[in-house]
């Protein structure tokens, strides 16, 4: 009986873990778009790359967020942004042109 609601609290704590991920990173989009790339510390390359590799997520819910993150940061810097994200801006560019 505890081993299930372990489990269960564990999955509750998942989902709460990635829905406020999401969260963060849609915010984050969304202040680039506001306010632009200098709301990125310390640097939008670094930023950018971090937020890159949550493309790889398990979860769609996170990797959307990501690349929608990146799309904002794509809409003011223009292919910039691929200089900026490093290797995995072939699957950007693949996801981006879909």
């Amino acid at each position: 009986m505890n081993f299930s609601g372990v489990t269960i609290s564990f999955f509750l704590n998942q989902n709460c873990l990635v829905s406020w991920f999401t969260e963060c990173l849609e915010q984050l989009g969304y202040m680039m778009e506001k306010y632009g790339l200098e709301i990125c510390q310390p640097s939008p390359k670094e930023a950018l790359k971090e937020i890159a590799k949550q493309i790889s997520d398990r979860d769609n819910s996170v990797r959307s967020a990501a690349l929608n993150t990146i799309v904002a940061a794509y809409q003011i810097v223009g292919d910039q942004v691929y200089k900026f994200v490093g290797k995995v801006r072939a699957v950007i560019y693949c996801m981006h042109t879909e």
